[in-house]
């Protein structure tokens, strides 16, 4: 869905799953970043 671009926290800074809920017939994903002090740049 996303081309190369400059992400917080780098391409080792993964997203946490907050939440997932059904509306009609998609699904909608809820994602947090995770603590960027863990990821040195």
């Amino acid at each position: 869905m996303l081309g190369p671009a400059a992400y917080a926290g780098g391409p080792t800074a993964r997203l946490r799953l907050l939440e997932t809920r059904q509306i009609g017939d998609v699904v909608l994903l809820r994602y947090a970043p995770k603590d960027l002090s863990k990821y040195p740049r």
